[in-house]
């Protein structure tokens, strides 16, 4: 058999580091499109930086990194698609697309492997057996997985479409848009504030009614919202724009909880039918009952911290940032 060589590892400091840690070189006046194609090609090689960490797999972190910086240039790109050409626009968004949905299984995989001393403490111990079941069927799937990935990763095609997407990115002369000269400040203030009104409204709706589904929604738009905060900071004074990022990122965190206990039922409720283990089926059911609980519980606290993102303090506060 042959074996491919390793890729060299990244150094460890790039898990505490991020793309914009050193800002983006954004200039208010400057135009849209150029800007934008400066964002991406800076976020677009921070996220290839951890490549080898995933190849080697050096940590967790590096796969989780990698996911999220193809998914803020994809809500990069939906934000403000009518500043790029469509066909740069289309081919950003399509390859950048299949580079996150290939690795979405490992990265479900490694958050139910992480949380597994605390999903271990939510059954009682003598479902023992069929949780030691259940964790060593999911590490052995979880190789496999992060196998599929690296080979993604080593496939000369995706090397193709990286270069391609990096001289799309260098060009200096692109397909004038819509809104591709328009100031780059001036789209960041639009797209902050259409984004901001459109959480404003879906959160002033919620109830204890509301779906999961409403709810995965809403964290989706709060996500594209602090993305772009954070793309456009330093095109605002820091002490107007940090205060809203972590209002955005305390919602996050409940939002957050809630989804992934809401995917992790998703997940195991699709184990049910296919384990032949007694043992793991008893403890996997077990496991969903807890989680579920929990899943309701954190429900619960989504309402008052909505309540408290939509004050008028918040409110007002994104309007100044954003006035035109």
């Amino acid at each position: 058999m042959k074996h491919e060589p390793p890729i060299t590892p990244t150094t460890r400091p790039l898990l505490n580091t991020r793309a914009d840690d050193n800002g983006f070189g954004l200039h208010p006046s400057a135009t849209s499109q150029a800007s934008l194609l400066a964002i991406v090609k800076t976020q677009f090689t921070y996220a290839r930086a951890h490549e080898s960490g995933i190849v080697n797999d050096a940590a967790t972190t590096f796969l989780h990194r990698y996911r999220v910086s193809f998914r803020k240039l994809r809500s990069l790109l939906k934000s403000t698609k009518k500043c790029f050409s469509p066909c740069d626009e289309r081919y950003f968004r399509q390859h950048l697309s299949q580079f996150s949905s290939s690795t979405n299984a490992l990265r479900d995989l490694d958050v139910f492997l992480l949380n597994e001393k605390k999903y271990r403490n939510l059954v009682p111990l003598q479902y023992k057996a069929g949780m030691d079941a259940l964790f060593r069927n999911i590490k052995v799937e979880r190789t496999r997985e992060h196998q599929n990935v690296v080979a993604s990763i080593r496939h000369p095609v995706y090397d193709v479409i990286c270069n391609e997407i990096e001289i799309r990115c260098l060009q200096t002369t692109h397909t004038a848009s819509k809104y591709s000269e328009r100031p780059i400040l001036l789209t960041a203030k639009k797209s902050l504030r259409k984004s901001h009104v459109r959480i404003y409204t879906k959160a002033n709706t919620m109830t204890d009614n509301t779906t999961d589904e409403e709810i995965h929604k809403l964290r989706i738009d709060c996500k594209r919202l602090r993305y772009l905060l954070e793309f456009f900071t330093e095109l605002f004074a820091r002490s107007d724009i940090e205060p809203l990022i972590e209002t955005l990122k305390s919602l996050q965190t409940v939002l957050g909880d809630f989804n992934d206990y809401s995917v992790q039922v998703t997940a195991l409720e699709a184990r049910i039918n296919t384990t032949t283990c007694r043992n793991e089926r008893v403890a996997t059911l077990a496991l969903i009952e807890s989680l579920t609980r929990k899943k309701n519980l954190g429900k619960d606290n989504i309402i008052p911290i909505l309540t408290a993102f939509c004050s008028p303090a918040e409110h007002q506060a994104f309007n100044d940032l954003t006035h035109l």
